[in-house]
């Protein structure tokens, strides 16, 4: 089984251990929220396919407190299935959050692989920049559907 984890910062972290954070169940987390989903498209999960490509979420915005701020995803890419574990696997802070994908491959700089990468994230156009909201329960899911740039609270 493949897994990744998403951008932090302006980098890419890539080939991690996915942690499902067992243990941190339906409680509500010191200082956050459990965010867990899947990542769907057409109604079925959303996965990659290529070994070679690093599949990227983080989601970023301003928390309850009015602070910046940006977290990773750790994705699970054979069933498209992630967890947003935040600060020291803490949760996330209620708040508002813009979703960012991307999915990078290995290629150089010569304009026709940069030509190449920019079309590997042409199909996260609709889900990019979408916003959603976490609030406080101890555990909140979402669904996440590339193809249409829809964001559903709960598994769809």
């Amino acid at each position: 089984m493949r897994q990744f984890v998403g951008p932090l910062g302006t980098g890419f972290v890539s080939a991690c251990v996915f942690a499902f954070l067992s243990g941190c169940g339906a409680g509500k987390l010191e200082g956050g929220v459990r965010v867990e989903g899947k990542l769907v498209k057409a109604s079925k999960p959303f996965v990659v396919t290529d070994s070679a490509q690093v599949l990227s979420l983080a989601v970023t915005g301003t928390n309850a407190k009015g602070e910046a701020t940006s977290y990773p995803a750790t994705i699970n890419a054979s069933d498209g299935s992630f967890v947003i574990p935040g600060p020291a696997n803490g949760g996330v802070p209620p708040g508002k959050y813009k979703i960012s994908m991307s999915l990078t491959a290995p290629m150089g700089n010569s304009p026709a692989e940069l030509e190449k990468a920019a079309a590997l994230n042409k199909q996260f156009a609709m889900v990019n920049g979408q916003e959603f909201e976490v609030g406080s329960d101890g555990v909140q899911s979402f669904t996440i559907d590339t193809g249409t740039g829809a964001v559903y609270k709960g598994n769809k």
